[in-house]
């Protein structure tokens, strides 16, 4: 038998979370300096060729991730079976890594690529790596400790070479290097330190392809319809209008994406005992964990999407300066699509995956992908990057209003509306501070003193009247 440390959900939730944090403030350190350096024509080249890379990923990982995390939770503990499993997906993996380099040489042909081609050739490099890396496995054995260190290492790492070696707009294609190179690396030391501690991941000719196969592409194909889903917008501003309006729009959605990582890393590291809990048909059990998670982020999200929604101008002109602030306004749209897309990321994750219902994830993500699009052509070339915002709030809430629906066939939720009220007065007070503070002269200090005045007016509010939800927030932390 194989023996691992066990941790608690305390303990990986902490952990998930600082390792988001680290994953956060690493990125607000290098793009003050990249935008300037690179600029918005540029910046739009590198997020028009990475979100090539992305969709040649997205075929490389096949949904692989996903179920291997699912299904190799019961198996952890059993050495031999373990291993016979890791190695039939890593496997898997390797194959279907080689179908998106062929994805990759076929979409480099064409001649909408142009000077594209080579900062996109660099960014797929990684794709392999990534495939060895297995980094599936830590979370399976919720080895988050290590995560956790190896992304502050790969952070710090990057962070000393872009200072090195990015100093002009020409050095684009360095910075796509540097980022390869250190995420690389990692994984490489990973895939050896899996097979020193976990199990021996190597190819096999030999699998079980039938048991394997349906399940991962079912995954597979809801991932592909989220990672269009997500991309497209990129893709589509890059096609029907410029690098520049890629570049203001690639701003907008990496702080948009701030947002969201700090909120799901509570959200990840319960999927493995969320597939225990329906595997052992705790259905009331879980009830109870997903009611107290979804109080928790609502009691963190809807405040964080209220600073932002004002403080939109502030935040964009302090990261990327003042070239960027056509940011602005689809940066305020997307705030307000932060609360549907956590919440139906929860959904899918803690419910849907977990109970093996992909077929259901993979209709609605194909439905709202199909608004998607539909919208993002008929509207960018009227609306532009705004249009792209709006698009994404009316998807996510189709996606968020499907997930609700199934979910509620399983669990039951519990909310307090006490709790809510508390939440909702904490905001309007988050309000008046921040438009208050917008007097002040400068971005910096508009942001800094509204930071400084708005998190201890939040939780005073909640304190006094009473947020349960607070309370259990307060007895994790102090255990």
């Amino acid at each position: 038998m194989l023996k691992f440390r066990k941790t608690s959900v305390a303990e990986n939730a902490v952990l998930n979370t600082v390792k988001t944090v680290i994953g956060i403030v690493f990125p607000l350190l290098i793009y003050p300096y990249i935008s300037r350096v690179l600029g918005a024509e540029q910046l739009g080249v590198y997020d028009f060729s990475h979100s090539i890379y992305s969709y040649v990923r997205l075929v490389s990982m096949l949904g692989i991730s996903i179920y291997a995390v699912r299904e190799g939770s019961f198996l952890r503990e059993d050495k031999e079976k373990i291993e016979e499993f890791a190695n039939e997906v890593f496997s898997i993996n390797i194959i279907s890594t080689l179908i998106g380099y062929l994805l990759l040489f076929v979409i480099l042909l064409s001649p909408a690529m142009g000077h594209y081609r080579i900062t996109t050739m660099i960014l797929c490099t990684e794709v392999l790596f990534f495939t060895v890396g297995a980094m599936w496995v830590f979370s399976i054995y919720e080895d988050y400790l290590y995560i956790t260190l190896r992304s502050i290492l790969v952070q710090c790492f990057s962070l000393v070479l872009i200072f090195l070696f990015v100093k002009t707009p020409a050095d684009v294609n360095k910075y796509a290097a540097v980022r390869m190179f250190a995420h690389s690396l990692s994984f490489m030391i990973g895939y050896f330190y899996i097979c020193r501690r976990y199990c021996r991941i190597r190819f096999v000719w030999h699998m079980n392809w039938k048991k394997h196969l349906k399940p991962i592409l079912i995954i597979f194909s809801t991932t592909i319809a989220v990672s269009l889903y997500v991309n497209f917008d990129t893709t589509a501003i890059g096609l029907l209008l410029n690098d520049y309006q890629v570049g203001l729009y690639g701003m907008a959605v990496r702080l948009y994406i701030v947002i969201k990582d700090i909120l799901t890393a509570v959200v990840i590291v319960l999927i493995p005992r969320f597939s225990i809990l329906f595997s052992e048909g705790k259905k009331e059990e879980a009830s109870k964990v997903l009611s107290r998670v979804l109080g928790i982020l609502m009691m963190l999200m809807l405040p964080m999407c209220m600073g932002v929604f004002i403080l939109s101008s502030e935040i964009v002109q302090i990261i990327a300066g003042a070239e960027f602030a056509g940011a602005a306004f689809p940066l305020r749209l997307m705030s307000c699509a932060i609360a549907f897309s956590i919440y139906s990321y929860t959904f899918i994750q803690c419910i849907l995956i977990p109970q093996k219902k992909e077929k259901i994830v993979f209709y609605t993500t194909l439905f709202s992908l199909a608004v998607n699009i539909v919208l993002d052509l008929l509207l960018i070339p009227v609306w532009g990057i705004a249009a792209a915002a709006v698009t994404t709030i009316i998807a996510e809430g189709i996606t968020l209003l499907i997930c609700l629906f199934h979910a509620k066939r399983s669990v039951h939720l519990y909310m307090d509306i006490r709790n809510i009220f508390s939440v909702l007065a904490g905001c309007i007070g988050i309000v008046a501070i921040c438009l208050l503070c917008k007097k002040m002269s400068t971005p910096v200090m508009r942001v800094a003193l509204s930071v400084l005045f708005s998190v201890p007016a939040y939780f005073s509010m909640l304190y006094i009247l009473k947020n349960d939800t607070l309370k259990d927030l307060y007895r994790l932390f102090r255990k």
